[in-house]
């Protein structure tokens, strides 16, 4: 039994009918949806952002940090911009005192608290003490500096207060890692390690005030781009994406292989994808999981993320070689690449389960969604909502400040067990 409580049949009725592109109101068979905007206080912030870092307490919603392209468009050559804002707004009066599916969040813009340095992509993830506080931890992230190595825990006290308390540096700066907490550890898997990816991995216990990160045995595989972890009784895992991207002698491949790992006994198990997996063209890369089940939705397309992964890794060779005129013809065929309809891109649309028995990934409901990357998913954040989707992209480089809301009912859950 694990801790879960919520039906998959209620996740994928929800899910299937809001992760779109339409603010009208749509009716759930088994639960309300609604849906609010991310801070509209800045301008810039305004557009939406990816990569950014949130958590449902007492509550109260926090949302921050995050990037986005403000100025112009990536299309347009516009540089990307890193925050260290942090926003609160009082979701759960906001969600009883408005009746409508709109809900107008009134968002507070703290002054007197930012994260440490703008930053996107870091290892976030809610977590909540055994004296029943919710935190949420922040582990390194990228920035205009690059890669970065600060820990902390934000607590949400107020609608315009929050405390910051930090934790362990990282060994060395990381971003873009898989994160999961099991018996109050926080593992960070893979990512970006000082600019490089890597298949290291690292955890902290979280109960031990003089604890230092410990080195986990690295997953046995070339280092992935874009993790999404998962946890599965007494194990950790996630679910790979892309293969190749740094490695100058091999080609970028789409790798949907589920890989888990037991702490104690510190070894690893990895599960390859079918021959004839219904994912052989999806991917999960920029994608979130759904509870605490090995169920995931949304990311990139394989096929067409692959074909850009690879354009741009022409790009930074022949740019080292001088090569002018494959310069110019790259960077058209990127421009290209950007000036799409969202539709084109093919975000996975669907959410799927691994099964661990048959070794293959399955659809349960055979039900179509369309989805986001990188965005932020709030499993079960409390007894109020089933959960809670925030921001992300809608295509590359443009971004959204959609988020949904799923309320109850709750009801028990069947799971797929190893």
């Amino acid at each position: 039994m694990t801790l879960l409580h919520y039906s998959k049949t209620t996740l994928m009725a929800i899910l299937l009918l809001v992760l779109g592109y339409s603010h009208k109101p749509l009716v759930a068979q088994e639960g309300r949806v609604r849906y609010a905007q991310t801070p509209q206080i800045d301008s810039a912030y305004a557009k939406g952002v990816s990569g950014h870092m949130a958590v449902f307490s007492r509550g109260y919603l926090l949302m921050a940090g995050g990037c986005n392209f403000p100025d112009k468009s990536a299309l347009e050559g516009g540089k990307k911009r890193f925050y260290s804002d942090i926003y609160i707004a009082d979701l759960y009066k906001a969600g009883r005192t408005q009746s409508s599916d709109t809900i107008k969040l009134s968002w507070t813009k703290l002054s007197h608290r930012h994260l440490p340095k703008p930053t996107a992509y870091a290892g976030s993830i809610p977590y909540q003490t055994p004296s029943g506080k919710t935190l949420l931890l922040v582990a390194g992230g990228k920035s205009d500096e690059g890669d970065l190595k600060k820990v902390y825990s934000i607590e949400v006290y107020s609608d315009s207060h929050c405390g910051v308390d930090t934790l362990p540096d990282l060994p060395e700066p990381r971003s873009g890692m898989a994160t999961v907490i099991l018996k109050d550890r926080f593992y960070l898997i893979g990512g970006s390690v000082s600019g490089r990816l890597s298949n290291s991995v690292i955890s902290l216990d979280l109960l031990d005030m003089k604890a230092r990160w410990r080195n986990e045995e690295p997953y046995p595989h070339s280092p992935f781009l874009k993790l999404v972890g998962c946890k599965e009784y007494d194990k950790i895992g996630f679910v790979g994406s892309f293969t190749g991207v740094e490695d100058p002698n091999k080609a970028v491949e789409a790798d949907v292989t589920v890989m888990t790992y037991e702490p104690e006994a510190r070894k690893w198990q990895a599960f390859p994808v079918a021959e004839k997996s219904l994912l052989k063209d999806l991917s999960f890369g920029g994608g979130c999981s759904v509870g605490w089940s090995p169920s995931f939705f949304g990311g990139v397309r394989s096929s067409v993320f692959v074909k850009a992964l690879e354009r741009e890794k022409q790009l930074k060779q022949a740019r080292a070689a001088g090569d002018k005129k494959l310069i110019l013809e790259l960077e058209g065929d990127g421009r290209t690449y950007l000036d799409q309809d969202p539709t084109w891109y093919g975000f996975t649309p669907n959410c799927y389960d691994f099964d661990f028995k048959k070794r293959d990934w399955v659809q349960p409901h055979g039900r179509s969604m369309p989805a986001r990357a990188d965005a932020v998913y709030l499993s079960e954040p409390d007894g109020n909502f089933n959960g809670i989707l925030i921001g992300g992209e809608i295509k590359p480089g443009v971004r959204s400040s959609d988020i949904f809301i799923f309320e109850e009912p709750k009801i028990n859950i069947s799971i797929i067990s190893l």
